[in-house]
C-alpha cells in the first residue's frame, strides 16, 4: 500500500504510516520546509485526528473511502487554493506591504 504519493503540485499523505511518525506528525515535518499543498487521505474521521491535522493547514481531508472524482476534485481544488496564495504572496512581496487582518486567514 503506498502511504504518501508525492505528485509535482501535491503530496497525498495517508494519517496512518508505518514508522515513529504519524502522516499527520510528517505533514508538520515538510510544512517546516516548503508550502506544497498537503491533502490527507485517511479512514480516521474522529474529531481529536481531524482537530490536529487541521493544524497543519491542509489543503484537503478526504475520509476512505473516496471516490475518483472527490480526489480529483480534493487536487484541483487546492491547486486553484495554491495559485491563488502564490498569487497574493507574490503582490504582496512586490508591493512590500503586510497583509491586514482580512487576509491573514487566507495566508
Amino acid at each position: 500500500q503506498v502511504y504518501i504519493t508525492v505528485l509535482e503540485t501535491n503530496i497525498l499523505m495517508d494519517i496512518r504510516i508505518k514508522g515513529e511518525l504519524d502522516g499527520i506528525a510528517f505533514a508538520q515535518r515538510i510544512k517546516a520546509h516548503t508550502d506544497i499543498p498537503i491533502i490527507f487521505l485517511t479512514a480516521l474521521g474522529d474529531r481529536e485526528t481531524i482537530s490536529r491535522a487541521i493544524h497543519t493547514q491542509p489543503y484537503n481531508y478526504l475520509i476512505k473511502p473516496y471516490t475518483d472524482p472527490q480526489l480529483g476534485g480534493a487536487i484541483r481544488a487546492s491547486l486553484d487554493r495554491y495559485k491563488e496564495k502564490k498569487g497574493l504572496d507574490y503582490m504582496i512581496q512586490s508591493l512590500s506591504i503586510e497583509p491586514g487582518p482580512c487576509c491573514q486567514k487566507h495566508l
